[in-house]
């Protein structure tokens, strides 16, 4: 089987997210809302003009480091909450860091 782009760029966002958590463990909703709420971002073509049409993973490249900083912020505002990283505190995280950032990559701004 071989890896397609698209799952090595969840595995690094993954792995930043998880940096961020530090110790925490993340229960399995939480889990399966990251996957769903990220997956198909990384290939679909952003409407942002500053995107250029382009998807996430089309320019990973040139974005990578500071998408996976912001990652890294996700998990830490929701292992903030507490011993295990809940859907509940995953959303409320990421809406936060994603609504904040003036990023044409950002899922929930557009």
């Amino acid at each position: 089987m071989t890896t397609t782009r698209k799952d090595m760029v969840l595995l690094q966002i993954m792995h930043a997210f998880s940096q961020g958590c530090g110790g925490a463990d993340l229960e399995d909703a939480a889990a399966e809302w990251f996957h769903q709420h990220y997956y198909d971002w990384i290939d679909t073509p952003r409407k942002d003009p500053r995107a250029a049409g382009q998807s996430l993973q089309d320019a990973w490249d040139t974005e990578a480091k500071g998408l996976l900083a912001k990652f890294r912020e996700i998990g830490q505002k929701a292992a903030a909450t507490g011993a295990t990283v809940t859907s509940d505190a995953l959303l409320q995280s990421a809406t936060e860091v994603e609504g904040g950032s003036d990023c044409p990559w950002c899922p929930i701004v557009e």
